[in-house]
């Protein structure tokens, strides 16, 4: 069986409550995880973990709130939101920042003048599911939902959380994201300004500038503290991505329109425009810290 396989079943198994009993079962045939299976099956354990490890009813909220107006000659537009959402996977979430504004004005009779912008801001914690190793591992939720046996403890005789599981020899998913944080952030920017002449009747000169752009940051790192079979880890590490890229967009152009005896039209347009892109990447990982 290959992984490939086992995703595609598993993707399966997880959309109904006997899919996921037969998905367990798959993956407890094929994986050689009958061992997790024990006889002795104490019902003072009954755990489910698709319901203790999934967020069933992952929080959200959204808040939005924008401004328009204007007058004769000029025209606004304000707009801010912001958005927060739980993931269904432990140690996941996102917050996310937007802002827009759109001004446009007739400062006199040959002059207008425009500015539309956009900014945003996202922070993200992701969970570590393994799936950039290209494997199917105990230490990923969705797969630790399905084979972990109801009859494994999830916390020790003083109450305390256990941060490692015995049956399935593998970290608490509960608590992956404490001793495997992974979170990224993005800033992105858009938007275009122009100006508008009108000189002489009929010629129109038009120059805009737009530009979009982005910074990006993914910051990834594994605690020397991690719980294995034999103990600690002892070894950690840590990884830093960045991206930059921005692009912008200089447009210059000359219309001329003239109508004779109101039914013979000329029109005359001449037009340039130039675009820069520039994008810089980096990346630096560091193992033994």
């Amino acid at each position: 069986m290959g992984a490939a396989v086992a995703v595609r079943l598993s993707g399966d198994a997880l959309t109904t409550p006997d899919k996921i009993a037969s998905g367990r079962q798959y993956f407890i045939r094929n994986f050689g995880l009958a061992k997790f299976m024990d006889e002795n099956y104490n019902p003072m354990n009954d755990y489910k973990w698709w319901n203790e490890i999934l967020e069933r009813n992952a929080p959200m909220y959204q808040v939005d709130l924008s401004v328009s107006g204007g007058s004769a000659k000029t025209s606004y537009y304000f707009s801010g939101n912001y958005a927060n959402k739980t993931g269904i996977l432990p140690g996941s979430e996102l917050d996310r920042y937007n802002f827009r504004t759109n001004i446009d004005t007739r400062a006199n009779n040959w002059l207008r003048l425009g500015l539309n912008l956009g900014l945003g801001y996202q922070h993200s914690s992701v969970a570590d599911t393994d799936e950039s190793m290209g494997g199917l591992y105990v230490s990923n939720p969705v797969m630790a939902s399905l084979i972990t046996p109801p009859y494994q403890p999830l916390y020790d005789d003083n109450g305390q959380m256990l941060n490692f599981f015995d049956a399935t020899q593998a970290i608490n998913p509960l608590m992956t994201a404490d001793y495997m944080p992974r979170w990224q952030n993005r800033i992105t920017m858009n938007g275009m300004a122009f100006i508008e002449l009108t000189p002489v009747k009929g010629l129109t000169i038009r120059s805009s500038l737009a530009v979009d752009a982005f910074d990006w940051r993914s910051h990834g790192a594994s605690s020397p503290e991690t719980p294995t079979p034999s103990g600690k880890f002892g070894t950690g590490s840590a990884s830093e991505l960045f991206q930059r890229f921005y692009e912008w967009t200089w447009t210059n152009t000359a219309e001329y329109k003239h109508t004779w005896n109101e039914v013979h039209n000329f029109t005359a347009l001449l037009g340039e425009e130039t675009l820069y892109r520039n994008n810089n990447s980096f990346s630096v990982a560091s193992i033994g810290i």
